[in-house]
């Protein structure tokens, strides 16, 4: 019992992390945007995107593709050995 509450509290703060640092100061599309353009200066990566949906994103759902997006990208500077990134937004 003790071990799966535990758990539920780990799962908890992992959520909680998730929703931290919201992009309320940017508008959402801006915050996409930055997020690449860090991805690049740190990365010198060229990134091509392809975003023209990103504006039908729903509030609700906004933070969330934005962490996507800012894995994703992690994952590529640490693991993929790439020379160019594409991102495409599509619903």
């Amino acid at each position: 019992m003790a071990r799966a509450r535990a758990t539920l509290a780990e799962a908890r703060d992992a959520i909680d992390d998730l929703r931290a640092d919201p992009a309320e100061a940017l508008v959402f599309t801006e915050a996409v945007h930055a997020e690449i353009r860090q991805f690049t200066a740190a990365t010198s990566l060229g990134c091509h995107t392809d975003l023209e949906m990103l504006g039908a994103v729903a509030h609700p759902l906004q933070e969330h593709v934005l962490r996507v997006i800012a894995e994703g990208l992690t994952n590529v500077a640490r693991h993929a050995q790439a020379h160019h990134v594409w991102i495409r937004f599509i619903q």
